[in-house]
């Protein structure tokens, strides 16, 4: 029998980089970070995480507020807008429930005006209730809004309800 592909294999060279419009890999993908207890306590406000996604993208950070140009106000905005969270802005992150923690993590993915969402075990550290308003919110984005989402996931309840799934198993794709 043939082993499957290590998945290091099917990607492209190391030195390989995705050009976009902006010319930077950085400009083409959000990301959703796998929560840890540093950010669940982050002494910031929602509006300052929202517009921490941005912070890589504006080159001249002094000169225009240490990343945040109107742009990236206006995306912030409008996600946090569209995720029902922009009556929450001036409230600190840390007083948020991991749900809408998870939310406002969303938000500060979209600030980039990513092409894809790449959401690393999004409902991780939630409960059932939050775990399926997130995953909805992600097939939204997917469905609705015509982002590639890309989650990472062990939760199977999740994968069920992807589109497609790829199953690694010690670094190989197996189906």
């Amino acid at each position: 029998s043939q082993k499957s592909p290590s998945l290091s294999r099917s990607l492209p060279d190391p030195d390989f980089r995705l050009q976009t419009d902006a010319g930077m890999f950085k400009h083409f993908l959000g990301y959703l970070p796998q929560q840890s207890e540093i950010q669940r306590d982050f002494p910031a406000s929602v509006w300052e995480v929202a517009l921490s996604g941005n912070l890589g993208r504006v080159k001249n950070r002094l000169r225009v507020g240490f990343g945040y140009d109107s742009a990236s106000g206006e995306r912030a905005q409008k996600a946090l807008t569209m995720l029902g969270m922009e009556d929450m802005k001036k409230r600190s992150y840390n007083e948020l429930s991991g749900g809408q923690q998870q939310r406002v993590g969303v938000a500060r993915a979209l600030v980039v005006d990513p092409k894809i969402i790449f959401a690393d075990e999004p409902t991780g550290n939630l409960d059932t209730e939050n775990s399926e308003l997130v995953f909805d919110l992600l097939h939204r984005l997917a469905h609705e809004e015509g982002y590639c989402v890309i989650v990472v996931t062990h939760d199977l309840a999740i994968a069920e309800k992807a589109d497609e799934v790829l199953r690694l198993k010690d670094g190989c794709l197996i189906s």
